[in-house]
């Protein structure tokens, strides 16, 4: 997953970022958006 704040790759399932430490959203698995972090649907 790439966090929008410092563009830094993380592993899939992660809920920050290893690089910046930026809460990472959830990208929904049938159309792609981006949930904001805490999102739950």
């Amino acid at each position: 997953m790439i966090c929008t704040n410092c563009q830094g790759d993380n592993p899939d399932g992660h809920r920050f970022c290893g690089h910046c430490g930026a809460a990472l959203g959830i990208i929904c698995t049938a159309c792609g958006f981006e949930n904001a972090p805490g999102g739950k649907f």
